[in-house]
């Protein structure tokens, strides 16, 4: 990933913190190369080849002294601020001159800087003691202050977050920051820290129009996902319904079998009452027939017997035609029972089919749905590729007018420096002239 210089800068100072590293840290502009000296991660020294800040710069950086005390400062001859009484003076020491002087340093540093570059090894002086977070804040100050789109901010750890407070309203600050939140309106103080955790992986950062459209994209999916779902209970109510509809169905075709057979069983008991109870008279009438044509017998055996022996043959064959009928009636009777079982049959067979063809129906139904899913799952990713295309040609498109910008703003800082150095030392040659 290619950094920006200020980026280079604030980044290689944060790892050296963040890696207790001891060493050198050497930045160039131009031909003349200034050095920050580390100890444990600590700014230990500073050596000052460009970018200058005196200590009343520092207090003015840190908002402890105002342009007009500045310009008084100077009328009176105490541009340095040397004196710790000048200092006392302002309500400062030189102890803590020096702390913000080499914070001015470091931030000016990482303004002007156009390469940087960290050396481990040993480091003999200290001249200076900076503490880390102080100084890493210091360098990523140029970056928070530059005029970019608003962006939103999570903290994913706020206990590592701690580190890098300076009061108890920013660690309350981070405290608070459990869910998303923009960086517009924020104090520069604020905005540093934000960036600065961002950058240590404390936080988590993102443009506020990105972050706006992954919410979108969040709330169209828990929409679909919603819809998606009532679709589903639905279809399973209406499946849960046609189970229901096809049970009572088959309970309903097994009721009427059952009735059928019983209203069968009942004809069938009824005709065999029927079939005994004529027995039984057909019986009572042989025997009193049989009585009559013993008391004729008597009277006319011989004829009698002649006539029995007709009465006999008639009994016969009405016998056997009784038989002939009620084998009739039983064949008729099994048939119809049997022409029953079939059109049931026929009926079981009829709505099998009938369920058959419904379940294919709602599997083509669901497998056309599915491809329309599909279909518009694909449309949606091709949308939102095109999207993305656009959003990085726009994008880099920003950067490129930005980097111009940046460049114009740098020209225009050392085109400013350099009249401020001139008007300095014309000023200093003047002094000069009037004390000769």
């Amino acid at each position: 990933m290619t950094f920006m210089p200020r980026q280079t800068v604030a980044l290689e100072l944060l790892n050296a913190h963040r890696q207790k590293a001891t060493g050198s840290l050497r930045l160039k502009n131009g031909g003349r190369e200034s050095v920050l000296l580390l100890k444990q991660g600590e700014v230990v020294g500073v050596e000052m080849a460009f970018g200058q800040q005196s200590v009343l710069q520092g207090l003015l950086n840190a908002q402890r002294i105002s342009l007009g005390q500045l310009d008084a400062l100077w009328a009176r001859g105490e541009g340095d601020a040397s004196k710790n009484e000048t200092l006392e003076e302002l309500g400062s020491n030189l102890d803590e001159g020096r702390r913000l002087q080499g914070l001015a340093n470091i931030k000016r540093l990482a303004e002007l800087s156009q390469e940087a570059r960290f050396e481990p090894g040993t480091v003999e002086r200290e001249g200076l003691m900076l503490p880390g977070v102080e100084a890493v804040r210091a360098a990523f100050e140029p970056l928070a202050a530059e005029d970019e789109p608003p962006k939103v901010y999570r903290c994913l750890d706020p206990d590592g977050a701690s580190h890098w407070v300076l009061t108890d309203d920013e660690l309350s600050f981070i405290e608070d920051l459990g869910e998303f939140r923009t960086n517009d309106g924020l104090p520069l103080e604020r905005r540093v820290l934000l960036e600065v955790l961002a950058r240590d992986g404390k936080a988590e950062s993102m443009t506020e129009a990105e972050w706006e459209r992954r919410e979108r994209e969040r709330r169209e999916a828990e929409e679909a996902a919603r819809i998606a779902e009532e679709k589903r209970k639905a279809e399973e109510a209406a499946r849960l319904a046609e189970e229901k509809r096809l049970a009572e169905e088959a309970a309903r075709l097994a009721e009427e079998k059952r009735l059928a057979e019983e209203a069968a069983r009942i004809a069938e008991e009824r005709r065999l009452a029927e079939e005994k109870r004529l027995a039984e008279e057909a019986a009572r009438l042989a025997e009193e027939k049989r009585l009559a044509e013993e008391a004729a017998r008597i009277a006319e055996e011989k004829r009698l017997a002649e006539e029995a022996a007709r009465l006999a043959e008639e009994k016969r064959l009405a016998e056997e035609a009784a038989r002939a009928e009620e084998e009739r009636r039983r064949l008729e009777e099994e048939a119809r029972l049997a022409e029953e079982r079939k059109r049931a049959e026929e009926e079981a067979r009829r709505l099998e089919e009938l369920r058959l063809a419904e379940e294919a129906a709602r599997a083509e139904e669901e497998r056309r749905r599915r491809e329309e899913e599909a279909r518009l799952a694909e449309e949606r990713r091709l949308a939102e590729e095109a999207a993305r295309i656009a959003e990085e040609k726009r994008l880099a498109e920003e950067a490129a007018r930005a980097e111009e910008e940046r460049r114009r703003l740098e020209e225009e800082a050392r085109l400013a420096e350099e009249r401020r150095q001139a008007e300095e030392e014309a000023r200093r040659l003047e002094e000069l002239r009037l004390a000769q």
